[in-house]
């Protein structure tokens, strides 16, 4: 399996370590104005990759691993490719690619791109907009926090237009924020719209359970390697991920296929001497905390290995709520 740490090593050559965490300081004061358009120069598309490179990939091969794998290779469409993510998801996870084709408007990340997925031959390039680009027929579409500021309207176009391009599973990440959650529920109302069904993270198609002032997200936690403590000037040797995601599928998908998850774990497990309560989105559609105790030897040796946003492994007859 290829190893990203050298090839973002390659990308940031005769880049200064300063002049690196200056472009990504500039980029960060841009996200928090609310400025996600901001064109990038050539530095700055290296210093986003070594900066949050690491993150959306370990975000994406989260979800992958939530997935049953596909038996074949798959045609991949990823739209707003970055600098990369997808590719390395999708080889971290195990998945085969028989054609890959990365869209991407931004042309300093798309060389960044052609830099870091050179491993992956099988993924072609196209500079554009997602919305107005032609692409070519293919079986999944990816979309790595790409989605988040797309209108509605040229959202539904876009995902329409996926669907008529033969796409059959949508697998999508969003940042794990308020306003990444709000967008998730944008998207699912519309791939409910034409007519797919959900894998995941719901176990159900109904309205989302989430109380008002709560979103549903997931976590994952990553190492940092010098190179990305340096840019985003961080001290810890770790750092947590907070992500959404979606997975939405049509019947020729092989996830129509697969066991449907009874419920999905939507919280760090709480633990007290004796039992821990996981809070659990179930299949009936609604959120209910289920408590697991030590005295219920078979059921406790499972759940000490369940965390938050593990599929849910027994149905709502074996198991009660509080």
């Amino acid at each position: 399996m290829a190893d990203l740490a050298p090839w973002l090593e390659e990308l940031r050559k005769g880049i200064p370590d300063r002049e690196l965490r200056a472009a990504y300081i500039s980029m960060s004061e841009n996200w928090r104005e609310g400025d996600g358009t901001t064109k990038t120069s050539g530095v700055r598309a290296v210093a986003y990759a070594e900066a949050r490179m690491p993150a959306t990939v370990a975000a994406m091969e989260a979800v992958l691993g939530q997935l049953p794998q596909p038996k074949a290779p798959l045609s991949v469409l990823d739209l707003g490719a970055g600098t990369g993510t997808v590719p390395w998801a999708l080889s971290g996870a195990g998945w085969q690619v028989q054609q890959g084709y990365a869209i991407e408007k931004d042309l300093n990340f798309l060389e960044a791109f052609e830099t870091l997925t050179q491993p992956f031959p099988e993924w072609q390039m196209a500079a554009g907009d997602i919305c107005d680009i032609p692409f070519p027929q293919a079986e999944v579409a990816t979309a790595s926090y790409s989605l988040g500021e797309i209108p509605k309207d040229k959202l539904a176009s876009l995902l329409g237009k996926c669907r008529q391009k033969g796409v059959h599973t949508f697998i999508v990440t969003l940042p794990g924020t308020k306003v990444g959650y709000q967008r998730l529920l944008t998207l699912r109302d519309i791939f409910l719209q034409l007519g797919a069904d959900i894998y995941a993270p719901c176990p159900h198609i109904k309205a989302c359970p989430m109380q008002v002032g709560d979103w549903c997200h997931f976590s994952r936690r990553l190492p940092r390697t010098r190179l990305h403590r340096l840019v985003k000037g961080g001290d810890l040797g770790f750092e947590d991920e907070k992500f959404a995601y979606l997975v939405a599928f049509f019947p020729e998908s092989w996830l129509a296929q697969a066991p449907r998850p009874q419920g999905r774990i939507v919280k760090n497990p709480r633990v007290k001497k004796g039992e821990t309560t996981f809070e659990v989105c179930t299949a009936s559609g609604t959120l209910a905390p289920k408590r697991i105790q030590k005295r219920e030897k078979s059921k406790a040796k499972v759940a000490k290995k369940l965390s938050w946003g593990d599929p849910w492994p027994w149905n709502e007859e074996e198991e009660s709520s509080i």
